[in-house]
C-alpha cells in the first residue's frame, strides 16, 4: 500500500496546483462565464482533495506519518480558507486586494502545503525504499537457501546412486569372479549370497 500512498499524495498536490490555476485564471479573466467554470473547477478538485486526504488518513498507522498528515490537513485547510478570502475578493470586483492577497498571503500557504507535501512523500518513499531493499534481501536469501538445497540434493542424489550402483555390481563382481575360478578349473571356490529384505 505504499505506493497507493505515495499515488495519492501526488494526486493531492496536482490537485493543489489545479486550484491555484484556476484562482490565477479567475483573476485574469473578465469573463463571468469562465470565471463560473474555474470555480467549479476549484469545488471539484476541493472534493477530490478531501477524498484523497480521507483516503490516506485510513491508511496511515505510524505516529510520525500522522503527525505530518496533521500538518498536511491543517495547512491545506488554512489554504483552502485563504483562496474562499481571496475568490470572495474576486466575486466583489476587488481584484488588487485579492491580487495583493494572493502573494502576501496565500502563496507562502502554498508553499507550506507543498512542504507538508514534500515530508508525506519523502517518508512514504522512504518505506518504499526500505520495503524494496527489503524484498531483495529477502529473495537473496531464498535463493542462496534454494542454491544450498539444490547442491545438497545433488549430493544426496550421487551417494544414493554410487550406493545402489555399488549393492548392484558387487554381487554380480563376486559372481563373475567365481565363473572365471571355476572356468580356469578352480572346483573349490565358493560363493557365498548376502540376501537382503
Amino acid at each position: 500500500d505504499r505506493y497507493v500512498k505515495v499515488m495519492l499524495v501526488n494526486d493531492i498536490k496536482s490537485e493543489l496546483r489545479a486550484i491555484a490555476t484556476n484562482i490565477r485564471n479567475i483573476m485574469l479573466t473578465t469573463d463571468a462565464g469562465m470565471a463560473k467554470d474555474e470555480s467549479g473547477k476549484i469545488a471539484e478538485a476541493r472534493q477530490s482533495i478531501a477524498d484523497n486526504m480521507d483516503k490516506l488518513g485510513k491508511m496511515l498507522h505510524a505516529e510520525q506519518v500522522q503527525t505530518i498528515y496533521k500538518s498536511m490537513q491543517a495547512s491545506q485547510s488554512h489554504y483552502a480558507e485563504k483562496s474562499d478570502e481571496v475568490l470572495a475578493l474576486l466575486r466583489d470586483g476587488k481584484k488588487d486586494q485579492a491580487n495583493q492577497m494572493l502573494f502576501a498571503e496565500l502563496a507562502p500557504l502554498l508553499k507550506a502545503v507543498d512542504a507538508d507535501i514534500a515530508n508525506m512523500d519523502a517518508f512514504q518513499r522512504q518505506n518504499m525504499d526500505a520495503t524494496a531493499k527489503q524484498a531483495g534481501d529477502e529473495y537473496a536469501s531464498a535463493r542462496s537457501l534454494m542454491m544450498l538445497l539444490t547442491v545438497v540434493a545433488l549430493v544426496l542424489a550421487l551417494v544414493a546412486g554410487v550406493w545402489v550402483t555399488l549393492s548392484i555390481t558387487r554381487p554380480l563382481r563376486v559372481a563373475v569372479d567365481a565363473a572365471n575360478r571355476l572356468a580356469q578349473g578352480d572346483l573349490r571356490s565358493r560363493v557365498y549370497l548376502c540376501v537382503v529384505t
